[in-house]
């Protein structure tokens, strides 16, 4: 795993599920509902990039909920403009995820690019 903190931030927008417990509760919960409403995106800054292996990705992404020392806090939602702080998680052939963890140690706030 290697970590990046990027010099410019990041901006895009992403739909965030709060505290999914694995990649598919994340996709059930940003999902357009039956009647067709889902959630809006929100706008997000991405400060820090972490690389991961697959296993490393597949870890997180089966238990979002558990503690993990790399997540180690940062992000957070700026309630004026709601606007999301977030870390990318890559890992190569995988779908980029943005974890806002709002100082906690786990998957708070995580959703992919809208």
């Amino acid at each position: 795993m290697t970590q990046t903190k990027l010099k410019k931030r990041l901006s895009l927008s992403v739909r965030f599920a709060r505290k999914p417990r694995d990649m598919e509760a994340l996709l059930a919960w940003i999902a357009p509902e039956e009647d067709g409403y889902q959630d809006s995106p929100k706008q997000t800054l991405v400060d820090r990039v972490f690389k991961l292996s697959n296993e490393e990705y597949d870890d997180f992404a089966s238990d979002m909920l558990k503690p993990r020392d790399w997540i180690n806090g940062g992000g957070f939602l700026h309630s004026t403009n709601e606007t999301h702080i977030a870390i990318a998680i890559e890992s190569e052939g995988r779908q980029t995820l943005y974890l806002d963890p709002s100082g906690h140690n786990y998957g708070r706030y995580v959703g992919i690019a809208a």
